[in-house]
């Protein structure tokens, strides 16, 4: 058995069919999920038998990539000197992150297992110890030392930790250290809407406006 939707509108008792309306909203529900598509997971970036970085880390919100490696700072971010060569820009922002490396990348998972075994991820090697992921993200003065946050991947696994730690010379290389890298983040791209996506929007909301002109049409013959 159906059953047609119908509301009572106007003091006159005039009675318009929702079906419509109700199709029309289901057509744009649709759309949307097309223009607006679900956000992305994790993904791992493995090479050369180590962990070099992931693609869409979620950090407050904002997705984005990260890559692991050795250098100094000056290196790495384009000449460690400028609040604009760094994607994080903020302290809260920064603890997010280096929060983030720890509960969205440094997982066991079949590529490896990131957590127990710090030694996987790329610029750490000392087995048994920590992997200690910096993350510079502004200065206290300029020209200065970057000021960093830093995910620390430990064995134990109970030890893993994040937080502030203070500032680093732009010119340290990572390099020297067995325990130490740098996390680079960068904004991830963004999906764009595809024109069919964005068409089939546009014409959900032109049916819809147009089946509600026509039942006030009706209402009022």
């Amino acid at each position: 058995m159906s059953i047609q939707l119908q509301w009572t509108m106007g003091p006159a008792g005039h009675r318009v069919s929702v079906k419509p309306v109700l199709a029309g909203i289901v057509l744009i529900f649709a759309a949307m999920l097309m223009v607006f598509p679900a956000r992305a997971s994790v993904v791992h970036v493995f090479s050369g038998g180590q962990l070099v970085g992931a693609e869409n880390v979620d950090v407050g919100g904002t997705l984005y990539d990260v890559t692991f490696g050795d250098g100094t700072c000056v290196g790495l971010f384009d000449g460690c000197d400028a609040l604009s060569d760094f994607a994080i820009t903020d302290a809260s922002t920064a603890l997010a992150a280096a929060d983030a490396l720890l509960d969205q990348v440094l997982l066991d998972v079949g590529l490896g297992l990131f957590d127990t075994d710090p030694t996987l991820t790329s610029g750490c090697s000392e087995v048994g110890l920590q992997c200690v992921m910096i993350i510079p993200y502004g200065f206290d003065v300029l020209p200065g030392d970057p000021n960093v946050a830093a995910a620390i991947n430990s064995v134990p696994e109970a030890s893993d930790n994040f937080g502030l730690a203070g500032s680093v010379g732009p010119n340290i290389d990572t390099g020297t250290s067995t325990t130490a890298t740098y996390a680079r983040f960068t904004v991830a791209a963004t999906a764009t809407p595809e024109p069919a996506s964005l068409a089939l929007f546009s014409l959900a909301m032109a049916g819809l406006v147009g089946g509600l002109a026509r039942q006030r049409r009706t209402k009022h013959r």
